[in-house]
């Protein structure tokens, strides 16, 4: 049967349309997600109104978490414990991982420019396609665009952390 794919979203909704992007960018695929879809916000000095991101968020049709944004591992503290929440040992379930990236480099127009076409072109590659991805998580544990060399002792990474993991 098909892979059961769930979506898992951090989103820093920080004044502005950068955060809006995102979201718009994952509506436009909402039918990849025929699992879960969970949306951890993080609210903190200088964000949106949380029933204004609640709304903007609709489209997604998401279970959203709104926690405190504390700096420092707060992103990886989060992923862990919502990534907790999806745990299977499906082979035929994954869990696409997207964030708001940029959204602190929208005062620099020339920075978010680039980081933008970076995010656009990691959503490309990682939910136009969903047949393909299919095939490659049926052969590997994760995949995602940018794949780099070691990074803080770990061997590889994928440069701007959007990617797909395998339950199993």
């Amino acid at each position: 049967g098909p892979m059961k794919r769930n979506l898992l979203f951090h989103c820093y909704p920080l004044k502005g349309d950068g955060w809006k992007r995102h979201v718009e960018q994952l509506a436009l695929r909402r039918p990849i997600w025929n699992g879960r879809r969970i949306v951890s916000v993080v609210l903190g000095a200088g964000t949106e109104d949380p029933f204004n991101v609640a709304a903007i968020l609709k489209p997604l049709d998401a279970e959203i978490i709104f926690r405190t944004n504390q700096g420092g591992l707060a992103e990886t503290k989060y992923f862990i414990e919502t990534l907790s929440s999806l745990r299977s040992c499906d082979p035929m379930e994954a869990t696409f991982y997207a964030h708001t990236k940029g959204v602190t480099r929208v005062h620099d127009p020339a920075i978010y420019r680039n980081t933008w076409a970076w995010s656009l072109a990691m959503y490309q590659l990682c939910l136009d396609r969903p047949d393909f991805i299919d095939q490659v998580l049926s052969r590997f544990a994760t995949c995602g665009a940018f794949r780099q060399p070691a990074l803080n002792g770990a061997p590889w990474y994928f440069s701007g952390t959007f990617f797909w993991i395998r339950h199993e």
